[in-house]
């Protein structure tokens, strides 16, 4: 059942008007036009055409260099983590994972940092994903499912 609104009932309330909010120290959004993903345009007919959603495409600097910062390693699952997720996936977890996860959500909320154990899910696996693509055979997620299999 719906709630009923105060100033359907009540003409005081309508005379009533909102509180001031101080906006000093308030940094405001980035404008959804500086977060927009250029469309492609219709490629001819000729033209070799790849997808948008391949995989995470490294510059020739960073492909020769053997170390990569740890900053682009961020930037990259930041990218990732940052676009909202629409597809819905179960995962089971163990009890201790469970609570290994809901440990860092508290951790974080205690340091004013909010999060979601979707959120820590998230990162954990753009980063496998990123490290993979990195490392072939050399990735943490390699080794790990290798180890699995023997």
């Amino acid at each position: 059942m719906r709630k009923p609104r105060p100033e359907e009932f009540d003409p005081k309330q309508r005379q009533r008007k909102p509180d001031v909010i101080n906006m000093q120290g308030v940094v405001p959004l980035q404008s959804q036009d500086s977060l927009a993903v250029p469309l492609p345009s219709k490629p001819d007919e000729n033209e070799n055409v790849v997808s948008r959603y391949h995989g995470v495409v490294v510059s020739r600097s960073e492909e020769t260099s053997v170390f990569v910062s740890e900053n682009t390693v961020i930037t990259m699952v930041r990218k990732a983590v940052k676009e909202f997720g629409k597809e819905a996936a179960t995962h089971r977890f163990t009890q201790a994972e469970k609570q290994a996860i809901a440990e860092l959500v508290y951790t974080y909320r205690q340091a004013g940092i909010r999060t979601s154990e979707n959120e820590i899910a998230r990162i954990a696996i753009n980063y496998l994903f990123y490290d993979h693509q990195r490392n072939k055979n050399n990735s943490i997620l390699h080794k790990a499912l290798q180890s699995l299999n023997d």
